[in-house]
């Protein structure tokens, strides 16, 4: 399982004639399936279920409802998915 970095920029403010003056940069962490058709997002949280502070809940969502990160955050994300994966769990 491969999970990669989305950049995504958002104008959250323009001038009339369209001249960019506010843009958000958000990273997005996703896995790709069906031959990379479909992008899963990654939606974490902390798991209050148990009570447990070193375990992260993750859930795959559509981008709008994604868990948004800097740059850096992102691809830590990335990198300890791939050495702990037992420290994000998933509630079927």
């Amino acid at each position: 399982m491969t999970f990669k970095v989305h950049k995504e920029k958002k104008v959250s403010k323009t001038t009339i004639k369209g001249k960019v003056l506010t843009q958000g940069t958000y990273y997005y962490v996703y896995r790709s399936v069906f031959f990379g058709l479909v992008r899963l997002y990654l939606h974490i949280s902390p798991d209050y279920h148990n009570g447990n502070k070193t375990e992260y809940e993750v859930s795959y969502t559509p981008q709008e409802y994604a868990s948004k990160f800097s740059k850096e955050e992102a691809e830590m994300l990335v990198r300890d998915l791939k050495n702990n994966p037992d420290k994000f769990v998933r509630y079927l």
